[in-house]
């Protein structure tokens, strides 16, 4: 699957323009660290504490005190310190927006997409221009699968704000998710347009090219959004897909090992890595190994590695896929498909790669990356 870039870190920096400030002290020390949003989550996290606990604040400052050290909790993604710190916020002002949608984002960082929205629901209720409320909803919407739900809540957020990048990059995920990536595109154009250093955007425009098969045209946004943020994981791990899908494998491996030096080992970066490189013609099997040594192989993708490793059997990686529900057995089945069709193609077995790289881009859903890679591998081979 194409990991999709940090949604929740984007939907966090959405917070910045609706933090409330508490007016009758603004120029105390505390005060200035525990609103500005400049500063580290922990000082302000640290300074809204010593207000709090001062004992010294009205109603209204203390619910701002609350609300401010809600959102650093959630910068740190400490979400239920974050919930009890707004629920505390709410109790103070029954009609805070503010409170109302930080409570929000906290449960969408918990993953209580229903919870979250009940939340923004009461905050866009009480503040109906509130656009940032709409955005969050509508992530929320998003990731419960209710994309035109979630176009719904975006095009009230960019409508309420022309100038909202965080809205038209997120509703382009949505129509990314949907499959209509020339909307999507359209979408991350308008983000681009109005934040131009936005390397999300140029990560997912990226995307949605790669999946048009626009690769180059892909590569072109991966390079700009690692050019934006040179530690960007996830741009340099779709630029290693669309370097595999376009026979680039020494370009790939480079990318893939660039993942792995960024956020460390994971499994099926790991078999992508190893496949970059001996279709690229480079011996690996001491990295490579040295690579899983870590991972626990019991379950998925490990029969798959430890295939690659050759301690388990063709038939091993079928009968592993098979395990889990039925969604799980069928996005394993793919996988497997996928990467014994590359094995085959190593031992140039060409009808038995075809077979099995056919089933796998028939079986696996169009967002996983398998789907694409596959349609190329196939390509390749009857030219």
């Amino acid at each position: 699957m194409r990991p999709l870039p940090l949604i929740r870190a984007v939907t966090l920096a959405t917070m910045a323009v609706c933090y409330a400030v508490a007016s009758a002290q603004s120029r105390d020390e505390n005060w200035e660290l525990c609103t500005n949003l400049h500063n580290d989550p922990d000082l302000r996290i640290g300074a809204c504490t010593a207000i709090i606990q001062s004992g010294r604040e009205a109603t209204d400052d203390l619910a701002a005190a609350f609300n401010n050290r809600c959102a650093g909790h959630n910068d740190n993604r400490d979400y239920g310190l974050a919930i009890d710190d707004c629920d505390q916020a709410i109790k103070l002002q029954p009609r805070n927006a503010v409170a109302f949608n930080n409570r929000g984002l906290a449960y969408y960082g918990n993953g209580q997409y229903d919870r979250a929205i009940q939340d923004y629901d009461q905050a866009v209720s009480i503040n109906s221009d509130y656009a940032a409320a709409f955005n969050n909803r509508g992530n929320a919407y998003r990731d419960k699968g209710q994309y035109d739900r979630a176009i719904q809540d975006y095009d009230q957020a960019t409508s309420l704000d022309p100038q909202y990048a965080h809205a038209f990059n997120n509703r382009g995920l949505a129509y990314y998710a949907k499959g209509q990536y020339d909307r999507a595109i359209q979408n991350y154009d308008q983000a681009i347009s109005l934040d131009p250093k936005y390397a999300h955007a140029f990560n997912n425009r990226g995307g949605a090219y790669s999946d048009k098969g626009q690769y180059d045209r892909a590569i072109e946004d991966y390079d700009q959004a690692i050019s934006l943020d040179p530690k960007y994981a996830h741009a340099f791990n779709n630029r290693g897909y669309a370097n595999f899908d376009t026979a680039r494998f020494e370009a790939a491996a480079n990318d893939f090992e660039q993942t792995l030096t960024i956020i460390g080992i994971r499994p099926y970066i790991v078999l992508w890595l190893h496949l970059a490189r001996i279709r690229g013609h480079q011996e690996d099997m001491e990295e490579f190994s040295r690579n899983t040594a870590r991972l626990d192989l019991t379950t998925w993708p490990g029969p798959v590695i430890s295939f690659y490793l050759r301690h388990a059997s063709a038939h091993e990686v079928t009968e592993a896929a098979k395990n889990g529900d039925e969604k799980a057995q069928r996005e394993q089945s793919c996988e497997a498909s996928f990467f014994l069709g590359e094995d085959a193609l190593l031992r140039k077995q060409v009808s038995e790669a075809k077979t099995l790289l056919r089933q796998a881009h028939e079986t696996c859903p169009n967002r996983f990356v398998q789907f694409d890679a596959a349609a190329e591998e196939l390509k390749r081979i009857d030219r």
